[in-house]
């Protein structure tokens, strides 16, 4: 692209993040925090959390109101947790299913809209039963969508997505797969002022179009509740102090930075590091709990020993003594100190070596919620994990978890030091538990135990 193109684009991108901040500035504060990187390879819009990567195609040619939307869209697949999915939670299907709750939840915000030039038909709500996708999470609208985008023809699968999934997964990826277009450190021009004051047939348009949308949303069923979502608009089309928005915007922004640093130094505290090397034989202990808990007799294949009778004998089938898709639970709860998070970095290294490759493991760190879960084969995929975490301790919440993603490893092995409200043994749905403790006194009332030193 010429140096002309891209400051047509990037004066674009700068007019739409600069009108947002009239309506929702604590929401749009973000887009001063991330670049913006012009690609080929995507549908209209993705998002990897801290860069935009957009069509410069669909950018070019895209109205002001549907790029605003697109912008949010964006936001609102970050702020829902969607880029952070599982890998087991992809594809078209799941991507929709994303699309549906972040649409719903954008209608809170005052974008209702059936439709957008340039972006086509806005999905809210699942298929069969039909739900508002505000009410769901990913995974439950997910089970409410009864077919697949991507077997469809490559037209009817094209207007189901509005944006695309491309770089949820590529967290590195920046300015180097593409044209930066905007960065966090360019200011804006001060004529964009003239984005709210200006008189122009174009401003006046754009001014009564949101006064639509801001209408249809105010007549919503529930639309004065507060939830947590909703934000008290700013009426449209009256004058506004642009000095005071741009304080406003200074003072956000110092806030966010202020509170990004004392986090960073919080979590710190908790370094997740490999010390020493593990000191439990991986391989005889899950040896053990699996033989105990899942494997059995079979017929496949029979007994060699017996092969000269004339009917079969069962065999112990070893095959099964492998480890298949284990889930490690981390209690990272604020009893735990970092010695211990430390072993267990340690253990976790251990078990990787004497396995190899056919350890396929998952990795979650809990207190009172869940934090996302990792997927590792390798050491090499712990290293920068920060342990999450710090509140009080509830097991249960773990569980609730693993029924709400519908997650379904072969095992759970549980680190904790064992202080809290243990669930009952049907929280784990039949799924074999291993508990590994660093103290001795409080033991769990079910499942499988060893002592973690």
């Amino acid at each position: 692209m010429t140096s002309q193109q891209i400051n047509r684009l990037k004066r674009k991108l700068q007019e739409a993040r600069f009108q947002m901040c009239f309506d929702h500035a604590d929401f749009a504060l973000p887009l001063f925090e991330m670049t913006f990187v012009a690609v080929g390879n995507v549908k209209r819009m993705s998002t990897n959390g801290s860069c935009i990567f957009v069509n410069p195609g669909w950018l070019q040619k895209a109205p002001e109101y549907s790029l605003e939307f697109m912008l949010a869209h964006q936001l609102m697949h970050i702020s829902l947790g969607h880029i952070d999915r599982l890998q087991f939670y992809q594809g078209e299907r799941y991507h929709l299913a994303c699309d549906i709750v972040a649409n719903s939840h954008l209608r809170g915000l005052g974008y209702v809209t059936e439709s957008l030039p340039g972006v086509g038909k806005i999905y809210h709500e699942t298929f069969y039963p039909v739900r508002e996708g505000i009410n769901l999470s990913a995974e439950e609208a997910f089970r409410k969508i009864p077919f697949d985008p991507a077997v469809l023809k490559d037209k009817k699968s094209y207007d189901y997505l509005i944006d695309s999934e491309l770089y949820w997964d590529r967290k590195s990826s920046g300015g180097e797969v593409g044209t930066v277009l905007l960065t966090p450190d360019e200011t804006d021009p001060d004529d964009l002022t003239l984005i709210r004051t200006g008189n122009s047939a174009n401003n006046k348009r754009l001014r009564g179009q949101r006064r639509k949308h801001s209408e249809q949303v105010d007549a919503l069923p529930g639309a004065d509740n507060d939830d947590g979502l909703r934000r008290e608009r700013p009426a449209t089309g009256t004058q506004s102090d642009n000095s005071e928005l741009r304080s406003t915007l200074e003072t956000l922004r110092y806030i966010k930075k202020v509170s990004d640093k004392s986090a960073a130094e919080e979590e710190q505290l908790r370094i997740w590091q490999r010390p020493n090397d593990a000191r439990l034989d991986w391989r005889r202990l899950l040896d053990c709990f699996l033989q105990e808990e899942i494997c059995d007799y079979s017929f496949l294949p029979p007994d060699r020993r017996m092969h000269d009778i004339d009917f079969f004998l069962p065999d112990y089938n070893e095959t099964a003594l492998e480890p298949k898709e284990i889930l490690f639970a981390v209690d990272t709860s604020g009893s735990i100190e970092d010695g211990m998070l430390d072993t267990v970095y340690a253990e976790l290294a251990g078990a990787l070596e004497q396995f190899g490759n056919r350890l396929q493991g998952i990795l979650a760190f809990f207190d009172t919620s869940v934090y996302r879960p990792i997927r590792f084969t390798e050491i090499d995929d712990l290293h920068g994990v920060m342990p999450m975490g710090g509140g009080g301790t509830d097991f249960a919440c773990l569980f609730s978890y693993i029924d709400s993603v519908g997650m379904t490893p072969s095992s759970i092995v549980i680190f904790t030091d064992g202080r809290g409200e243990y669930p009952d043994e049907s929280a784990a749905g039949n799924i074999p538990v291993l508990w590994l403790l660093s103290r001795e006194e409080n033991a769990p009332p079910w499942g499988r135990r060893a002592r973690l030193r």
